[in-house]
C-alpha cells in the first residue's frame, strides 16, 4: 500500500520535470531504473521503498517546501533564478524552477530562495508595532552587531550553542531571520513494544521586519514573551535605527496602528465594485457598575445587536470577525481584528484588496 502523504508533494512530482526529479533522486542514492518512466506512480514508489524513516520524511519535506515556494513565493522565485543566472525554459513549470535551484552546484541558490519564501511567509503572520526614525543604517558593521546581540541572547536564554541569524532586504523591506535550538522537551516513543522517553531540543524559526516607508516593526509570534519581543524590536532600533530607547508608545496596548472604532459605524460597510462586508463576531468589554465581557457570533452581528438592544455605547470594542465577499469569488474570505494586528489572510491573492479596503475606511493607520 503507498504510503499517505501531503497532496502538494503529489502535486510537485505531477509538474516538476521528470528529468530533474530523476537527478533529485539519483542525489539521494534513491534506487530506480535509468529506463524507468517516472510516473507519479513510480515515484511514489521509490519514496515508499525507503527504509529509513528519518531520510523518506526528508524527501518529502523538501518535495513540499519547493512546492509550497512556488505557491507562495513566485517573484522570489523568478528573481534568485535570474541572479544566479540559471537558463529557465519557457515551458518550465515553477516546480521546475524550483527543482532547478535545489540541484545548483552552489547550495546558496536554493538558501537564498528559501530565505525570500521565510520573508513571504511570516509577512502575514506579524505582531505589529510602530517604529519611527530618520535613518536606517544596513551597513555590514551595524548588521553584524545586532546579529552578534541576538545570537548571544537566544544562545544564553536557550542554553545552546544552535543560532543562525541572517539578514535579507525583501521587497523594500528589512528581515532578520532567526533560526534557533529552543527548550529541551521530552517526548514518548515507542521502543522494543513499549513507551520510551525521548529528549529532543526542537528548531524554531522567526522573523523580524522593519518597514521603513511605513514606520513599522513586525516580529513574528514565534517570539512568544512580550520581554523577547521588547528585545528583538529594541536591539534592532539600536543598532539599525540607532535609537538608544525605543518610546513606551510601541508597545503599548493601544499603539495606533489598528482602530476598531470604525468597524461600528455604518459607512464602514458601505460596499465597494468589489467587496461587501459583514461583521461576524464581536468580543466587547462592557463599561457598567459592573465590568463585563460579551462575545457576539452570528451571520450579522450588526443586525443582531439592533435586534437585542445590546449596549455598543457602554462598551469598548476588543475584537472582530469581518467576511469580505469579494467579487467573482464563490466563498468570502474571514479576518479577524484586533488592536494587535490582524490574523493572517488565507486566501493570499486577496490580501491587497482587503488590506486596501481597511487602510480606506481608516482601520489600518499605516
Amino acid at each position: 500500500m503507498r504510503i499517505h502523504r501531503s497532496h502538494k508533494v503529489d502535486k510537485f512530482i505531477k509538474l516538476v520535470d521528470k528529468t530533474l526529479l530523476k537527478a533529485y533522486f539519483a542525489k539521494k542514492g534513491l534506487q530506480f531504473g535509468k529506463s524507468d518512466e517516472l510516473t507519479p506512480d513510480k515515484a511514489h514508489e521509490i519514496i515508499d521503498a525507503i527504509k529509513d524513516e528519518n531520510a523518506r520524511l526528508d524527501v518529502e519535506e523538501e518535495l513540499f517546501r519547493m512546492d509550497d515556494i512556488t505557491d507562495r513565493d513566485v517573484a522570489g522565485l523568478n528573481e534568485t533564478i535570474i541572479a544566479y543566472g540559471i537558463n529557465a525554459g519557457q515551458d518550465d513549470s515553477p516546480q521546475t524552477l524550483a527543482m532547478k535551484l535545489f540541484l545548483h552546484d552552489n547550495p546558496e541558490a536554493f538558501n537564498t530562495l528559501y530565505d525570500s519564501y521565510l520573508c513571504k511567509a511570516y509577512s502575514d503572520k506579524l505582531l505589529l508595532f510602530p517604529l519611527s526614525s530618520e535613518q536606517v543604517d544596513d551597513g555590514e558593521k551595524a548588521l553584524a552587531a545586532m546579529e552578534k546581540e541576538l545570537e548571544e541572547h537566544f544562545k544564553c536564554k536557550r542554553q545552546t550553542d544552535e543560532c543562525v541569524i541572517r539578514t535579507k532586504e525583501y521587497q523594500g523591506m528589512k528581515y532578520v531571520l532567526v533560526t534557533r535550538a529552543d527548550h529541551l522537551r521530552s517526548i514518548m516513543t515507542m521502543k522494543s513494544k513499549r513507551m520510551w522517553p525521548q529528549v529532543i531540543r526542537p528548531a524554531k524559526e522567526d522573523v523580524i521586519c522593519y518597514d521603513p516607508n511605513r514606520n513599522v516593526i513586525g516580529v513574528s509570534s514565534g517570539f512568544r514573551s512580550n520581554a523577547t519581543k521588547h528585545f528583538c524590536v529594541s536591539t534592532f532600533s539600536k543598532h539599525v535605527l540607532h535609537k538608544e530607547t525605543v518610546d513606551d508608545n510601541t508597545f503599548a496596548k493601544d499603539n495606533g496602528l489598528i482602530k476598531l472604532a470604525p468597524v461600528l459605524q455604518d459607512d464602514f460597510y458601505e460596499p465597494t465594485e468589489k467587496i461587501q462586508v459583514k461583521m461576524t463576531a464581536a468580543y466587547f468589554h462592557y463599561n457598567g457598575e459592573l465590568e463585563a465581557t460579551a462575545n457576539l457570533e452570528s451571520d450579522d452581528v450588526r443586525a443582531t445587536i439592533k435586534e437585542i438592544g445590546f449596549p455598543v455605547n457602554s462598551c469598548v470594542l476588543l475584537a472582530a470577525t469581518l467576511a469580505f465577499e469579494i467579487k467573482d469569488k464563490k466563498r468570502p474570505v474571514s479576518v479577524a481584528i484586533s488592536k494587535k494586528g490582524l490574523t493572517a489572510i488565507k486566501h493570499r491573492e486577496d490580501k491587497a484588496v482587503i488590506e486596501e479596503f481597511l487602510r480606506d475606511r481608516k482601520v489600518i493607520c499605516f
